[in-house]
């Protein structure tokens, strides 16, 4: 089954564009003559020139098709854009929501670099406590007071 156009030939346009050009002139050429009142005869035309032009456009199929195009293009740009935003929005929500638990965890981080920071530092004052001078001499008395309590067992 073939689909039919609705739209017009190609002649038959031109022949109604020429015609309305035609028009145009023919009343444009009364309005020119230098008269006291071509302000009046102006606004006569642009009436007359406005009822011509609805007519001729209401009454033939180039409005429905050529602004019918016009339309659904626009519809489309603005249901894509809707689209877009929407996407924008959606993904501007997921960034927000990772950025949230990047910073949780960089708070994670920061606090086991704290403690692991604070196992290293006990970690070297017990080596420190234990290679200083009060700890040899502890360690020297407990070795001396262990070997005269081994030799009175």
């Amino acid at each position: 089954m073939q689909t039919q156009r609705k739209g017009l030939p190609v002649e038959l346009l031109v022949d109604i564009f020429n015609a309305t050009d035609c028009t145009l002139l023919k009343l444009t050429s009364k309005i020119r003559k230098n008269d006291e009142c071509s302000t009046l005869k102006r606004k006569e035309f642009e009436k007359l020139w406005i009822y011509y032009v609805n007519n001729l456009l209401t009454s033939s199929s180039i409005v429905y098709v050529s602004v019918g195009n016009v339309f659904k293009k626009r519809w489309r740009l603005k249901e894509i854009n809707k689209l877009m935003d929407e996407k924008i929005a959606m993904s501007d929500e997921k960034i927000a929501k990772l950025e949230e638990r990047i910073a949780i965890a960089d708070e994670k981080i920061r606090k086991l670099n704290n403690l692991e920071q604070r196992k290293n530092l006990s970690k070297r004052r017990l080596v420190a406590e234990e290679d200083g001078p009060i700890a040899k001499r502890t360690r020297s008395h407990y070795a001396s007071t262990s070997s005269k309590n081994g030799k009175k067992k």
